[in-house]
């Protein structure tokens, strides 16, 4: 069984109950999920080819993220080494795949 003070403490962390920096941190952490979220999506070449102008200033909008990236990445990691964050990945939530979903085809 886990220490249930750093259970608690990853839980105030998780659901931003915890102190500012901390809350900071995880903030800033949501916002580069919504990033990579929309980058992996990105049509890089629908959008160049396109004429629309709207096209031309998501294309410059996108670069800008991925080109800032890596940075940003860098950035909130030695920031949650100062914190001194343990929890800090996207816990993915696990759902059992049933025998009947598989024979249904389903999965």
């Amino acid at each position: 069984m886990a220490d249930p003070k750093k259970e608690l403490e990853h839980y105030r962390k998780v659901f931003g109950t915890g102190d500012i920096a901390t809350r900071s941190y995880a903030t800033m952490v949501k916002i580069l999920e919504q990033q990579i979220d929309f980058l992996d999506v990105f049509n890089i070449k629908a959008k160049i080819q396109s004429e629309e102008k709207a096209d031309t200033i998501a294309y410059k909008n996108a670069k800008d993220l991925w080109e800032g990236m890596p940075d940003t990445v860098l950035k909130l990691n030695k920031l949650k080494n100062e914190l001194g964050i343990e929890y800090v990945e996207k816990e993915e939530e696990y759902t059992p795949i049933s025998s009947k979903q598989i024979a249904n085809g389903d999965v």
